[in-house]
């Protein structure tokens, strides 16, 4: 079966652009020029690339960093969750670079409270399970709760001057053609956002990866959603250092494609559960939604025989390579 994600259709449903748009809007360059990481890029739907002044080749000490939004996953962690994560090491992988993946636990104890700690444990094992089956362990798990990461995440806080304002702050995730939701905005500031957002905004800086890494000077390669377009944007603004580049792919979508699945609710989202969940909601998907989820599966899907008895992740890629092989 010949497989045509049609981006243009998610991105102007979500974020009312389309990619040619999307791409200039945020000075990131088109995946064009045949390479192996290229064409990995292109088959995982990833959108453009921030401009590099050389080949990534050429680059030292490369890291590459990012992390699944978690704050919907905490019951249950999400496909799109468990897809940032096979992006983040797949591309770690193609660029022999050590991978940080961020677990942005202390966030979550921030913003909504309770015990986050079946949820980091959830996550750790999947962590362990994407690198077993991708055969790709130069990872590390970067977890904001643990007391010595979270003082250096305050200090870094601290010590950066953020010369952006608070309302840019505030509207770090608005992206695209986004006049109508600023309008809404009743101008009051949340304090405790503005502190999460420079928290998040902290961890792409090349000196924070120094400090985590030990490596001097490092070239950091940040594999997430455009949706985090703007906060790598403003990161690369304050932190002065040019050797911070974006590889922006297309956000997981709901189960009706109208949104995308982290602001769904959750009968629109696709949970990591039994086979038989997965197979009803994808046969009930739209064409278009079932062409996106059948994109992602090769990587993993050829290695359907390895044992895997703490997840369903095996079970996943096996289903939705049944339900397009019977169509």
């Amino acid at each position: 079966m010949k497989v045509n994600v049609d981006l243009d259709y998610f991105l102007r449903e979500w974020y009312w652009e389309g990619k040619d748009k999307i791409l200039q809007r945020y000075s990131l360059g088109d995946i064009n020029n045949k390479s192996k990481l290229n064409n990995l890029l292109k088959k995982r739907n990833f959108l453009g690339v921030s401009k590099l002044f050389s080949e990534i080749s050429d680059f030292k000490n490369r890291v590459v960093i990012g992390g699944p939004c978690i704050t919907d996953s905490k019951e249950n962690i999400t496909i799109e969750s468990l897809n940032d994560i096979i992006n983040i090491i797949l591309v770690a992988k193609e660029l022999k670079s050590l991978a940080i993946i961020y677990l942005s636990i202390k966030e979550e104890e921030i913003r909504n409270g309770g015990s986050w700690e079946k949820t980091k444990k959830q996550f750790e094992e999947l962590i362990l399970e994407i690198s077993n089956l991708l055969d790709y362990k130069n990872i590390l798990i970067f977890d904001t709760s643990v007391v010595e990461n979270n003082i250096l995440i305050k200090y870094f806080v601290g010590k950066i001057k953020f010369d952006v304002t608070d309302e840019e702050l505030d509207k770090l995730y608005y992206i695209g053609n986004n006049d109508h939701r600023l309008k809404e905005s009743s101008g009051t500031i949340d304090e405790t956002k503005i502190n999460l957002h420079k928290r998040f905004l902290v961890t792409y800086l090349p000196d924070f990866i120094s400090e985590v890494t030990g490596l001097e000077d490092p070239s950091v390669f940040v594999v997430e959603n455009i949706q985090q377009v703007k906060a790598i944007i403003t990161a690369r603004k304050i932190s002065k250092n040019k050797k911070l580049f974006h590889l922006a792919y297309l956000p997981t979508p709901s189960v009706d494609g109208k949104a995308r699945m982290y602001s769904s609710s959750n009968e629109q989202k696709l949970f990591l559960r039994e086979k038989d969940y997965v197979l009803k909601i994808l046969k009930e998907a739209n064409e278009k939604v079932r062409q996106y989820y059948f994109s992602i599966i090769p990587y993993i899907g050829e290695t359907g025989e390895v044992n895997m008895p703490k997840s369903n992740v095996k079970d996943y890629f096996s289903t939705i390579n049944e339900v397009f092989k019977n169509g």
